[in-house]
C-alpha cells in the first residue's frame, strides 16, 4: 500500500541521514586524530631534537675537556726530563767547582751533558708555544676565554721562563767553545733561571682547578 511504501520510504530516508551524519563525525574524528598524531609527532621531533643537542653538546664538551687536559698534562709531563738533564749539568759543574781549568775529557763530558739538557728544554719550549697558539685559537671559535686564557698564560710563562734560561746555557756553551774554564757564576745564573721555569710548571693548574675556579667566579656568593 502507498502508506507501507512511504514509511519505508522514511525509513531509508533516516538510515542514510544517519549514514551520512556517521560518515561525517568519522571523517572529522579521523582529521582530528592525524592532526593529533602530527602534532606529537612534531613534538617528539623537537624533544628528541633537543635531546640530541644535549647529548651532543655533553659529549663535545667531554671531548674538549679531555683534549685541555691532556695538553696541560704534557706541560708537566715535558718537564721532568728537562729537570733531570739540568741536574746533570749542575753535578758534572760541581764536581769541577774547585778547578781553575778542564783538560778535554772534562770539557767534552759537560759540553755533551749541556746539550742534553738543551734538546730537552727547546722540546719543552716548543711544546709550551704550541699549546698557547692552540688556546689563542680555540678562543676565536668558542665561548671558554678564562679558562684557556689560564692554560695559554701557564703556557706563556713556562715559554719565557724557558727562553730566558735557554739563551744563558747557549752563552756558557759558546764560552766553553773557547775556553776550558768553568762559568760557577753562569751556572748560579742558569740555577736561578730553572727555578722559575720549575715555579711555573708547579703551578699549572689541572683541569678541576679551572673548573672550580671559574663556577665559583661564575657563581654569586649568598650571605
Amino acid at each position: 500500500s502507498d502508506l507501507g511504501d512511504r514509511e519505508l520510504y522514511r525509513i531509508a530516508e533516516l538510515s542514510r541521514a544517519a549514514e551520512r551524519t556517521f560518515e561525517a563525525k568519522l571523517e572529522t574524528a579521523t582529521e582530528e586524530i592525524a592532526k593529533a598524531f602530527h602534532h606529537i609527532t612534531l613534538l617528539m621531533n623537537v624533544q628528541m631534537g633537543i635531546c640530541s643537542e644535549i647529548v651532543r653538546g655533553q659529549l663535545w664538551a667531554a671531548q674538549v675537556e679531555e683534549q685541555l687536559s691532556g695538553k696541560l698534562t704534557l706541560l708537566r709531563g715535558l718537564h721532568e726530563p728537562v729537570q733531570n738533564r739540568f741536574n746533570n749539568v749542575r753535578d758534572r759543574f760541581n764536581l769541577r767547582a774547585g778547578e781553575s781549568c778542564l783538560d778535554f775529557g772534562e770539557k767534552q763530558c759537560i759540553m755533551d751533558a749541556i746539550k742534553l739538557f738543551k734538546e730537552k728544554l727547546i722540546g719543552e719550549i716548543t711544546n709550551a708555544v704550541q699549546v698557547a697558539a692552540d688556546m689563542n685559537r680555540i678562543k676565536r671559535t668558542y665561548p671558554f676565554d678564562e679558562l684557556l686564557t689560564d692554560i695559554q698564560n701557564s703556557a706563556e710563562s713556562i715559554v719565557n721562563a724557558g727562553s730566558k734560561l735557554l739563551s744563558e746555557t747557549a752563552e756558557i756553551e759558546h764560552e766553553l767553545k773557547s775556553s776550558r774554564m768553568v762559568s760557577i757564576v753562569k751556572l748560579r745564573i742558569c740555577e736561578n733561571y730553572f727555578d722559575l721555569l720549575d715555579q711555573h710548571v708547579q703551578e699549572i693548574p689541572t683541569m678541576i682547578d679551572l673548573k672550580q675556579k671559574h663556577i665559583n667566579k661564575n657563581c654569586p656568593r649568598t650571605v
